[in-house]
């Protein structure tokens, strides 16, 4: 019986298989996406293009905008006077908002201020 057990045990280590993964050998170690925990924050980013800024907004639901995405967007870009675009997000799976300029400051006023978002769940990141 031990015998039998050492070789079973020994052949289960000789895999290439992660014992923890779906089977897939290119995702040894990493979580499916259907089971990773969902960040709650919204994040507000900024980043550098050669001389010119783009703020992106990320990891805001539909939920949370009962108007949409495209709406508030559309709103957002009459008020700051900007350029404004929801694109896909290749990482989450979901939408970014992604503006023209510095607009961090005018988007946080906007989403405490509407009640979308409160203080504490708002991440903004940048210079």
């Amino acid at each position: 019986m031990d015998d039998e057990f050492n070789v079973n045990l020994r052949d289960n280590l000789n895999t290439n298989e992660d014992p923890f993964g779906n089977g897939n050998p290119d995702q040894l170690g990493q979580v499916p996406k259907n089971q990773q925990i969902a960040d709650p924050n919204v994040h507000i980013w900024i980043r550098q293009r050669g001389r010119k800024h783009v703020t992106t907004l990320s990891n805001l639901s539909e939920e949370r905008v009962p108007p949409g995405l495209e709406e508030m967007c559309k709103t957002l870009k009459k008020k700051f006077a900007c350029i404004g675009k929801v694109k896909p997000d290749k990482e989450s799976g979901g939408k970014i908002v992604e503006f023209s300029g510095d607009q961090r400051e005018n988007i946080r006023k906007f989403l405490v201020e509407k009640k979308i978002v409160e203080l504490k769940d708002l991440n903004i990141h940048g210079f």
